[in-house]
């Protein structure tokens, strides 16, 4: 597993095999390829991460990115439980209340978490188009293709494996707070620092300045919460050293030593690519509540139509079936016309010649034969048609009512009838997919034979029809 983070000085690079880290790397960048978090210069990046992979010989091709904080929004928000179809309406509804910019500026992605029995909690992440499509590019320009990506500061407080902790990414030109209570990130502040010609110490005091107000902000506004005083504090980043010496009176821990990591590497420096990997590689003692991948729709490869796929496979099976009761079935039918042509013929020729009568007696059992033969063959011909009716009528029910964040893995039809397996975000949309299915009228029997939760936020199922 290859886990990237691109700053505006450098790219940080881990290369992960189970719980080791084989290859922990940093590239230097040259000012104004990256401002902001923000790639201004695609084909000069992408080669830099050709050559720091090629250094190491990394020939992978898949990688898990985080996308800088700078800009991006971060939001949560509690409604109350509701349907899956209903709540992907509201959670729209509230991203057009709740966004500062227009919704086509930015690319949304959002997480529900089940808070209480009547309350749900959306954690919403909005980061600017331009940041993820010149980070995209410039990941393509290289070879590599993420199918996860995560907001860097977001990734960084999954890796401080603490339920309730303050995380700072402390980088040359920004840093990022975020703030967890109950293991949910509840504020992410990400702000410049002064530019280099201002003293070191302007932005140290702009980071604890920044820290203290981002404190007294969710103390006076999250009442039941526990207070931000005493929070243990975690620091990454490679400016992190002069952040823990300005947050002295702060109680500043180091990060927990998650992976594996090659000699005289410091974890410290690669905090974020650990809380990246912890996306695949759970770890920890706690595990994190939110996981969202904020790789946007249009950049997700396609999945299989594996419904069209299993319905035209099993409409094949049905015909093929059929073709040899078509095949004796068209034989019967040519024979007869035979029989029935000569039978006519040796009907004109009884009429002048002798002998003739023996003959026709003979076509005329011989056609009689033929006819109870086509008549049996028919039988199973419209059998075959009709069972092909009805598993065709099934799995488009099945197709039309699966809701779209369930993802169907395998599809077995046979005596017992259609069993359907596959995984979902959340186990209440497998049981309203099963309920919607039962409603449906097309089944005598609707059964959810297996629902387990195979990790966080991904249950496996089978549903058999019958």
């Amino acid at each position: 597993m290859i886990t990237l983070e691109i700053t505006d000085s450098r790219i940080n690079m881990v290369v992960l095999r189970g719980r080791q880290a084989q290859v922990a790397a940093s590239l230097p960048l040259e000012p104004g390829l990256v401002n902001d978090g923000v790639i201004t210069n695609t084909a000069v990046v992408s080669q830099r991460l050709r050559e720091l992979m090629e250094s190491y010989g990394v020939a992978e091709r898949q990688a898990v990115v985080g996308i800088s904080g700078m800009h991006s929004i971060y939001r949560t928000f509690n409604l109350p439980r509701l349907p899956r179809d209903m709540q992907d309406e509201a959670v729209r509804r509230e991203i057009t209340r709740v966004l500062p910019v227009p919704e086509s500026e930015v690319y949304t992605s959002w997480q529900a978490i089940d808070v209480s029995g009547s309350e749900t909690m959306i954690c919403l992440v909005a980061l600017p188009r331009a940041s993820v499509d010149a980070t995209t590019e410039t990941l393509s320009q290289a070879g590599l293709e993420s199918r996860l990506m995560d907001v860097a500061p977001l990734a960084l407080a999954r890796a401080a494996d603490e339920g309730n902790a303050i995380v700072i990414n402390a980088q040359a030109t920004s840093f990022d707070i975020v703030v967890m209570l109950d293991g949910i990130p509840r504020l992410l502040r990400s702000l410049s620092t002064p530019p280099p010609v201002v003293p070191v110490s302007g932005a140290d005091e702009a980071l604890v300045e920044e820290l203290d107000r981002t404190m007294a902000f969710l103390d006076l506004s999250r009442e039941g919460f526990p207070k931000t005083t005493g929070l243990p504090i975690f620091v990454a980043g490679e400016a992190r050293q002069l952040a823990v010496s300005a947050l002295a009176e702060h109680p500043v821990r180091p990060f927990p030593q998650l992976f594996a990591m090659p000699e005289g590497i410091d974890a410290g420096d690669y905090a974020v690519n650990m809380g990246l990997a912890l996306k695949q590689a759970k770890g920890g003692r706690l595990q994190p509540r939110v996981d969202i991948n904020v790789v946007p729709e249009i950049y997700r490869p396609k999945p299989l139509p594996i419904m069209e796929i299993v319905s035209w496979a099993l409409v094949l099976i049905a015909v093929a079936s059929v073709i040899p009761v078509g095949i004796s079935t068209v034989k019967a039918f040519s024979e007869t016309r035979s029989l029935q042509s000569q039978l006519n013929s040796l009907e004109r020729q009884g009429e002048v010649a002798t002998g003739s009568a023996a003959s026709l007696a003979k076509l005329k059992t011989k056609l009689d034969a033929t006819n109870a033969q086509l008549a049996v063959l028919k039988e199973p011909m419209a059998v075959a048609q009709a069972q092909r009716a009805s598993v065709n009528e099934k799995l488009a029910k099945a197709t039309s009512l699966k809701p779209g964040n369930v993802k169907v893995t395998s599809i077995v039809y046979g005596a017992v009838g259609l069993s359907v397996g596959g995984t979902a975000p959340d186990k209440t949309l497998v049981l309203n997919y099963a309920s919607a299915l039962r409603d449906s009228g097309k089944f005598s029997r609707v059964v959810v034979q297996q629902l387990t939760e195979v990790k966080f936020n991904e249950w496996s199922f089978t549903i058999l029809m019958k």
